[in-house]
């Protein structure tokens, strides 16, 4: 379900942009695109407000003291961070990759929007790819594995030039693709079951917060001393990322072995 779930988020992410695109070229203000999109979303809205729910299931209220529990444990603790940083640099290169190519590399903003729509193709392919890998490996080694693609493929997005720029935007698409899948899975893990949605909860809550955080730093930085070199945060927070994720994949794989053997010896139990 998560599979299809992404294929649909990548063929929306990648018409955003193309909308736009055509409605610059066609003389109307980039504004009109965000009205349809407004549009779209409130007629999707409704129709969850009018749509009949599936099976349900039994609701067990997870209790206070569960939830703030969750918050003392290290490795989630990690996790919130990591999320912050990590996600917040996603949210940077999604907001400001046509920019970066309009004023640091000469392109047209028609042209520009190009590469962001191609951006969110690899992100939805990376996802669908990233479904599948994580079956032959686990999650905490595979998000290791793409934070140090994205810090290598946003590195040399910087520092190139001209249309290669660009590419390496496309591929930090991928990189960053099964990251947040990932970070999920892997909080789902760590917190167990009874606080699950409090826990995802807040992850997601850090990496939107982290999202807003940082792009609002790297833009004001940029103003201050130049685009390229504000964009160098990004490498650096990114850096930072990697060296602290790399810190924690010991204890993170442990965790998830530990249910993994659980699952397996429940097989065995049922299988007698």
């Amino acid at each position: 379900m998560l599979n299809i779930h992404h294929i649909f988020f990548a063929t929306g992410s990648f018409l955003g942009p193309l909308v736009s695109r055509f409605f610059l070229r066609s003389g109307f203000g980039w504004q009109l695109s965000y009205r349809l999109l407004g549009l779209v979303t409130s007629l999707i809205g409704l129709f969850f407000f009018v749509a009949e729910t599936g099976r349900r299931f039994e609701y067990v209220k997870p209790k206070i003291k569960d939830a703030l529990g969750v918050i003392k444990q290290k490795n989630y603790l990690v996790l919130l961070i990591i999320n912050f940083f990590g996600m917040g640099t996603q949210f940077v290169l999604m907001y400001l990759i046509v920019l970066f190519l309009k004023e640091a590399r000469g392109f047209d903003v028609a042209f520009a929007s190009l590469f962001l729509s191609m951006f969110y193709v690899m992100l939805g392919a990376g996802r669908l790819i990233c479904g599948f890998l994580v079956l032959k490996t686990s999650n905490s080694k595979m998000i290791m594995i793409l934070f140090i693609l994205l810090l290598v493929f946003t590195t040399l997005a910087i520092f190139s030039s001209g249309l290669a720029s660009g590419i390496f935007f496309i591929l930090t698409g991928l990189a960053s693709s099964g990251i947040f899948p990932g970070m999920l899975a892997l909080t789902s893990i760590i917190t167990g079951e009874r606080v699950m949605g409090s826990s995802l909860g807040l992850l997601t809550f850090f990496g939107g917060i982290g999202g807003m955080v940082l792009t609002y730093v790297i833009t004001n930085v940029s103003e201050l001393i130049g685009l390229i070199r504000g964009f160098s945060m990004v490498i650096l927070v990114l850096l930072g990322v990697n060296v602290l994720f790399s810190i924690m994949l010991r204890g993170f794989v442990i965790e998830e072995n530990k249910i993994n053997l659980k699952s397996f010896v429940s097989e065995i139990g049922l299988a007698k």
